[in-house]
Protein backbone atom coordinates (compact mmCIF):
# COMPACT_ATOMS: atom_id res chain seq x y z
CA UNK A 1 0.00 0.00 0.00
CA UNK A 2 3.09 2.49 0.78
CA UNK A 3 4.29 1.28 -2.49
CA UNK A 4 1.05 2.15 -4.53
CA UNK A 5 -0.79 5.13 -3.54
CA UNK A 6 -4.19 4.76 -4.99
CA UNK A 7 -4.13 1.41 -2.74
CA UNK A 8 -3.95 3.14 0.38
CA UNK A 9 -7.89 3.07 0.78
CA UNK A 10 -9.60 1.51 3.30
CA UNK A 11 -12.30 0.29 0.46
CA UNK A 12 -9.45 -1.68 -1.00
CA UNK A 13 -7.59 -2.77 2.41
CA UNK A 14 -10.11 -6.26 2.03
CA UNK A 15 -9.86 -6.58 -0.96
CA UNK A 16 -5.63 -6.64 -1.33
CA UNK A 17 -5.11 -8.95 1.99
CA UNK A 18 -7.94 -11.50 0.15
CA UNK A 19 -5.65 -11.25 -3.09
CA UNK A 20 -2.41 -11.75 -0.79
CA UNK A 21 -4.18 -14.54 1.19
CA UNK A 22 -4.69 -16.22 -2.15
CA UNK A 23 -1.91 -16.33 -4.04
CA UNK A 24 1.12 -16.53 -1.50
CA UNK A 25 4.15 -17.81 -3.90
CA UNK A 26 6.76 -15.42 -4.66
CA UNK A 27 5.79 -15.82 -8.71
CA UNK A 28 2.53 -14.75 -7.09
CA UNK A 29 3.29 -12.03 -5.52
CA UNK A 30 5.67 -10.49 -7.81
CA UNK A 31 2.96 -10.73 -10.76
CA UNK A 32 0.07 -8.83 -8.53
CA UNK A 33 2.87 -6.20 -7.73
CA UNK A 34 3.88 -5.87 -11.16
CA UNK A 35 0.13 -5.78 -12.32
CA UNK A 36 -1.37 -3.34 -9.51
CA UNK A 37 1.72 -0.97 -10.57
CA UNK A 38 0.38 -1.08 -14.40
CA UNK A 39 -2.84 -0.06 -12.98
CA UNK A 40 -4.50 3.19 -14.56
CA UNK A 41 -6.44 4.26 -10.71
CA UNK A 42 -8.89 7.10 -11.90
CA UNK A 43 -10.68 9.51 -9.63
CA UNK A 44 -13.10 12.20 -10.12
CA UNK A 45 -10.97 14.45 -11.33
CA UNK A 46 -9.67 12.48 -13.86
CA UNK A 47 -13.14 11.56 -15.48
CA UNK A 48 -13.78 15.32 -15.25
CA UNK A 49 -10.68 15.50 -17.61
CA UNK A 50 -11.93 13.14 -19.77
CA UNK A 51 -15.31 15.29 -20.07
CA UNK A 52 -13.14 18.18 -21.20
CA UNK A 53 -11.34 16.76 -23.57
CA UNK A 54 -14.89 15.56 -25.56
CA UNK A 55 -15.91 19.04 -24.71
CA UNK A 56 -13.57 20.65 -26.79
CA UNK A 57 -13.79 18.51 -29.65
CA UNK A 58 -18.04 19.68 -29.57
CA UNK A 59 -16.04 23.12 -29.72
CA UNK A 60 -13.45 22.18 -32.67
CA UNK A 61 -16.94 20.67 -34.40
CA UNK A 62 -19.49 23.65 -33.92
CA UNK A 63 -22.05 21.26 -32.46
CA UNK A 64 -25.12 23.47 -31.84
CA UNK A 65 -28.21 22.39 -29.45
CA UNK A 66 -30.50 22.73 -32.76
CA UNK A 67 -28.28 19.99 -34.58
CA UNK A 68 -26.57 17.78 -32.55
CA UNK A 69 -27.44 14.72 -30.31
CA UNK A 70 -25.49 12.27 -27.81
CA UNK A 71 -26.93 9.05 -27.47
CA UNK A 72 -25.43 6.57 -24.98
CA UNK A 73 -24.42 2.49 -26.05
CA UNK A 74 -26.92 1.44 -23.90
CA UNK A 75 -30.02 -0.44 -24.96
CA UNK A 76 -32.22 0.90 -22.92
CA UNK A 77 -33.22 -2.49 -20.25
CA UNK A 78 -30.31 -1.59 -17.88
CA UNK A 79 -28.16 0.67 -16.24
CA UNK A 80 -24.82 1.27 -17.32
CA UNK A 81 -21.80 3.07 -18.03
CA UNK A 82 -22.22 4.76 -20.52
CA UNK A 83 -25.37 6.20 -19.62
CA UNK A 84 -23.91 6.86 -16.08
CA UNK A 85 -20.73 8.51 -18.33
CA UNK A 86 -22.84 10.56 -20.14
CA UNK A 87 -25.03 12.15 -17.27
CA UNK A 88 -21.22 14.00 -16.68
CA UNK A 89 -21.70 15.78 -20.24
CA UNK A 90 -24.50 17.58 -18.11
CA UNK A 91 -22.44 20.37 -16.89
CA UNK A 92 -20.14 20.56 -19.98
CA UNK A 93 -22.65 21.39 -22.20
CA UNK A 94 -24.08 24.07 -19.94
CA UNK A 95 -20.89 25.38 -19.74
CA UNK A 96 -20.64 25.81 -23.70
CA UNK A 97 -23.79 27.41 -23.48
CA UNK A 98 -27.27 28.47 -22.18
CA UNK A 99 -29.28 26.62 -25.50
CA UNK A 100 -28.05 23.39 -24.58
CA UNK A 101 -30.52 20.91 -23.04
CA UNK A 102 -31.22 17.55 -21.76
CA UNK A 103 -33.43 16.66 -25.05
CA UNK A 104 -29.54 16.61 -26.23
CA UNK A 105 -28.90 13.90 -24.56
CA UNK A 106 -30.32 10.50 -25.13
CA UNK A 107 -29.83 7.58 -23.13
CA UNK A 108 -29.96 4.26 -25.56
CA UNK A 109 -30.20 3.99 -29.17
CA UNK A 110 -33.75 2.96 -29.66
CA UNK A 111 -34.66 6.36 -28.11
CA UNK A 112 -32.88 8.09 -30.38
CA UNK A 113 -34.32 6.72 -34.23
CA UNK A 114 -37.47 9.02 -34.20
CA UNK A 115 -35.77 12.05 -32.92
CA UNK A 116 -33.00 11.26 -35.83
CA UNK A 117 -35.50 11.71 -38.45
CA UNK A 118 -35.97 15.42 -37.92
CA UNK A 119 -34.30 17.58 -40.67
CA UNK A 120 -32.54 19.56 -38.18
CA UNK A 121 -30.29 16.91 -36.31
CA UNK A 122 -27.23 16.55 -38.50
CA UNK A 123 -24.61 15.38 -36.11
CA UNK A 124 -25.19 12.04 -33.56
CA UNK A 125 -22.28 11.37 -30.90
CA UNK A 126 -22.37 7.89 -29.99
CA UNK A 127 -21.30 7.68 -26.74
CA UNK A 128 -19.55 4.68 -24.47
CA UNK A 129 -17.85 4.93 -21.76
CA UNK A 130 -15.23 2.85 -21.64
CA UNK A 131 -14.05 0.84 -25.31
CA UNK A 132 -12.79 -2.56 -24.46
CA UNK A 133 -12.38 -4.66 -27.61
CA UNK A 134 -14.48 -2.72 -29.56
CA UNK A 135 -17.10 -5.65 -30.43
CA UNK A 136 -19.51 -3.50 -29.16
CA UNK A 137 -18.81 -0.01 -30.28
CA UNK A 138 -18.86 -1.86 -33.76
CA UNK A 139 -22.26 -3.38 -33.42
CA UNK A 140 -23.80 -0.32 -32.02
CA UNK A 141 -22.89 2.10 -34.48
CA UNK A 142 -23.66 -0.51 -36.97
CA UNK A 143 -27.35 -0.71 -35.83
CA UNK A 144 -27.80 2.64 -35.82
CA UNK A 145 -26.36 3.00 -39.49
CA UNK A 146 -28.86 0.96 -40.58
CA UNK A 147 -32.03 2.41 -38.86
CA UNK A 148 -31.18 5.41 -39.80
CA UNK A 149 -31.14 3.66 -43.73
CA UNK A 150 -33.97 2.09 -43.31
CA UNK A 151 -35.79 5.01 -42.26
CA UNK A 152 -34.08 6.89 -45.61
CA UNK A 153 -32.62 9.14 -42.99
CA UNK A 154 -29.31 10.07 -44.94
CA UNK A 155 -28.10 13.72 -44.28
CA UNK A 156 -26.77 12.63 -40.14
CA UNK A 157 -22.99 12.34 -40.04
CA UNK A 158 -21.33 10.20 -36.92
CA UNK A 159 -19.10 10.60 -34.55
CA UNK A 160 -17.88 8.53 -31.53
CA UNK A 161 -16.85 9.67 -28.16
CA UNK A 162 -15.40 7.37 -25.12
CA UNK A 163 -13.68 8.20 -22.20
CA UNK A 164 -11.37 5.14 -22.20
CA UNK A 165 -10.47 2.64 -24.59
CA UNK A 166 -8.03 -0.08 -24.85
CA UNK A 167 -5.89 0.45 -27.89
CA UNK A 168 -6.27 -2.55 -29.70
CA UNK A 169 -9.72 -2.36 -29.09
CA UNK A 170 -10.35 1.40 -30.46
CA UNK A 171 -8.10 0.49 -33.51
CA UNK A 172 -9.94 -2.38 -34.43
CA UNK A 173 -13.51 -0.52 -34.06
CA UNK A 174 -11.80 2.54 -36.05
CA UNK A 175 -11.31 0.16 -38.85
CA UNK A 176 -13.81 -1.99 -38.63
CA UNK A 177 -16.33 1.41 -38.64
CA UNK A 178 -14.00 3.38 -41.05
CA UNK A 179 -13.83 6.81 -39.07
CA UNK A 180 -11.87 8.38 -36.45
CA UNK A 181 -13.06 7.77 -32.62
CA UNK A 182 -12.21 10.32 -29.94
CA UNK A 183 -10.81 8.67 -27.24
CA UNK A 184 -9.53 10.44 -23.98
CA UNK A 185 -7.25 7.80 -22.95
CA UNK A 186 -6.13 4.42 -24.59
CA UNK A 187 -4.77 1.59 -22.53
CA UNK A 188 -1.89 -0.50 -23.15
CA UNK A 189 -2.89 -4.04 -22.38
CA UNK A 190 -1.54 -4.96 -19.31
CA UNK A 191 1.25 -8.30 -20.16
CA UNK A 192 1.41 -8.59 -23.99
CA UNK A 193 2.42 -4.57 -24.25
CA UNK A 194 5.01 -4.60 -21.98
CA UNK A 195 7.76 -6.53 -24.40
CA UNK A 196 10.26 -5.22 -22.41
CA UNK A 197 9.34 -6.81 -19.23
CA UNK A 198 9.14 -10.54 -19.85
CA UNK A 199 5.55 -10.74 -20.77
CA UNK A 200 6.76 -14.76 -21.75
CA UNK A 201 7.34 -15.48 -18.02
CA UNK A 202 4.63 -13.32 -16.31
CA UNK A 203 1.72 -14.57 -18.56
CA UNK A 204 1.88 -18.02 -17.69
CA UNK A 205 1.82 -17.39 -14.06
CA UNK A 206 -1.07 -15.19 -14.65
CA UNK A 207 -2.98 -18.02 -16.13
CA UNK A 208 -2.60 -20.01 -12.78
CA UNK A 209 -3.31 -18.03 -11.29
CA UNK A 210 -6.90 -17.79 -12.71
CA UNK A 211 -6.81 -21.66 -12.01
CA UNK A 212 -7.84 -20.93 -8.40
CA UNK A 213 -11.11 -19.22 -9.44
CA UNK A 214 -14.34 -21.04 -10.09
CA UNK A 215 -14.97 -22.26 -13.74
CA UNK A 216 -18.22 -20.57 -13.66
CA UNK A 217 -20.01 -17.68 -11.79
CA UNK A 218 -23.76 -17.17 -11.63
CA UNK A 219 -24.24 -17.48 -15.78
CA UNK A 220 -20.54 -16.57 -16.19
CA UNK A 221 -18.09 -19.07 -17.60
CA UNK A 222 -14.30 -18.77 -16.66
CA UNK A 223 -12.74 -19.71 -20.01
CA UNK A 224 -14.45 -16.33 -21.86
CA UNK A 225 -12.82 -13.94 -19.38
CA UNK A 226 -9.12 -15.42 -19.00
CA UNK A 227 -6.83 -12.71 -18.71
CA UNK A 228 -10.25 -10.19 -19.38
CA UNK A 229 -13.08 -10.33 -22.32
CA UNK A 230 -11.45 -11.17 -25.51
CA UNK A 231 -8.13 -11.40 -23.98
CA UNK A 232 -7.69 -7.62 -23.27
CA UNK A 233 -5.44 -7.96 -20.42
CA UNK A 234 -7.05 -4.17 -19.17
CA UNK A 235 -5.35 -2.74 -16.28
CA UNK A 236 -7.86 0.39 -15.31
CA UNK A 237 -10.34 1.43 -12.34
CA UNK A 238 -12.59 4.20 -11.77
CA UNK A 239 -12.99 4.58 -8.67
CA UNK A 240 -16.46 3.14 -6.64
CA UNK A 241 -17.23 1.94 -10.29
CA UNK A 242 -18.56 -1.01 -11.69
CA UNK A 243 -15.18 -3.18 -12.66
CA UNK A 244 -14.79 -3.67 -16.70
CA UNK A 245 -15.05 -7.31 -17.69
CA UNK A 246 -11.69 -6.82 -19.26
CA UNK A 247 -9.22 -6.80 -16.39
CA UNK A 248 -8.09 -9.54 -15.36
CA UNK A 249 -10.73 -11.46 -13.51
CA UNK A 250 -8.64 -12.35 -10.89
CA UNK A 251 -9.71 -8.64 -9.49
CA UNK A 252 -12.82 -9.11 -9.68
CA UNK A 253 -14.48 -12.79 -10.36
CA UNK A 254 -16.95 -13.66 -7.45
CA UNK A 255 -16.07 -17.13 -6.24
CA UNK A 256 -13.15 -19.64 -6.26
CA UNK A 257 -12.40 -22.99 -7.22
CA UNK A 258 -14.31 -24.29 -4.16
CA UNK A 259 -16.89 -21.94 -4.97
CA UNK A 260 -16.62 -19.83 -2.23
CA UNK A 261 -17.05 -16.25 -2.31
CA UNK A 262 -14.07 -14.16 -2.82
CA UNK A 263 -13.64 -10.95 -1.28
CA UNK A 264 -12.25 -8.85 -4.25
CA UNK A 265 -10.09 -5.79 -4.78
CA UNK A 266 -12.66 -4.18 -7.60
CA UNK A 267 -16.31 -5.22 -7.25
CA UNK A 268 -18.89 -6.09 -10.74
CA UNK A 269 -22.48 -6.58 -10.41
Amino acid sequence: MNQIPWLNDRRYEKGLHGLLEEYKSHEEREALITLLERFIHHEHRDRLDAVDYLADIINEKNFTHQDTLFIATSDGKESDGSTAGLYNFKSALAELGQYWKEDNLIPSLNMSFERCTSCHIKNVVIFDDFIGSGKTIVNKVNEFRQEMKARNVLHIKIYIFSYVGMKFGVEYAAKALDQEIYCHLLLQKGISDYAASNPEGLMPTIQEMEGKLGNKWKKLKLRDFSLGYKKSEALYQLYRSNCSNNVFPIFWWGNDALKKHRVTLFNRL
